[in-house]
């Protein structure tokens, strides 16, 4: 039985996943498991709702694919896609991709109790974006919808004397945290996911979200925390 899209590359089964770059999805040595494999992801791709369409994309994203900004996610960032998926699956997972309408999308927009619910139509039309490249689409419900209440936006700052109990009640990991945030001035994912080894000559860190590379001078407080 034929099945585009399995390769064999040496001793390994590989599914080709097209685009460009194109991707390769590793479905091991053995010859058997790698067919099963196959036969799930291709009955997957196959398959014309939404639900499907947003695990497709997710998969895209961790194969090193692009995401809705661009360019590819962190860890972090999919962690945060997979729960905002769960919400759009329970709504939109079971219709077919062209059956969502602008409608739906807004009524979602406006409905939802959530803050991230921009994020998780962002998601949404980064995976119609993804099946229009693969031309299992030809629409995108998602572009041009605004909700017409703007999102609430924070209209104030923490006091020193907020920061301090919410210091002397925290963990030592959470104090840890604080000091670094207040030090760096980091996102929250970017202070999170720090690492040594994303200090570039000693003095630079490149950030998660914008890719943006930052410098900073390693003064004794940094050093310390």
């Amino acid at each position: 039985m034929k099945r585009p899209g399995l390769r064999r590359k040496g001793r390994a089964w590989y599914y080709d996943a097209g685009g460009k770059p194109r991707r390769w999805v590793p479905l091991g040595s053995n010859e058997a498991t790698a067919i099963r494999e196959y036969d799930k992801l291709a009955n997957r791709r196959s398959s014309g709702t939404v639900g499907r369409m947003l695990q497709d994309f997710i998969l895209h994203l961790r194969l090193g694919g692009a995401g809705p900004m661009g360019h590819s996610v962190s860890p972090a960032t999919l962690s945060q896609y997979d729960g905002w998926q769960t919400h759009l699956q329970r709504v939109f997972g079971a219709m077919r991709p062209d059956e969502v309408t602008q409608a739906d999308v807004l009524l979602y927009l406006v409905k939802c109790p959530r803050t991230s619910a921009r994020g998780e139509i962002g998601l949404l039309s980064g995976a119609y974006r993804f099946a229009m490249l693969e031309q299992r689409v030809t629409f995108n419900p998602c572009i041009g919808v605004r909700p017409g209440t703007p999102r609430a936006r924070r209209d104030r700052y923490l006091t020193h004397a907020e920061y301090d109990a919410i210091y002397r009640a925290g963990t030592p990991r959470l104090r840890l945290w604080l000091d670094l945030a207040y030090v760096l001035a980091l996102r929250v994912d970017d202070v999170c996911s720090l690492r040594w080894d994303q200090f570039e000559d000693g003095d630079a860190v490149r950030t998660q979200k914008t890719g943006a590379r930052q410098r900073f001078v390693l003064t004794d407080d940094l050093r310390r925390s």
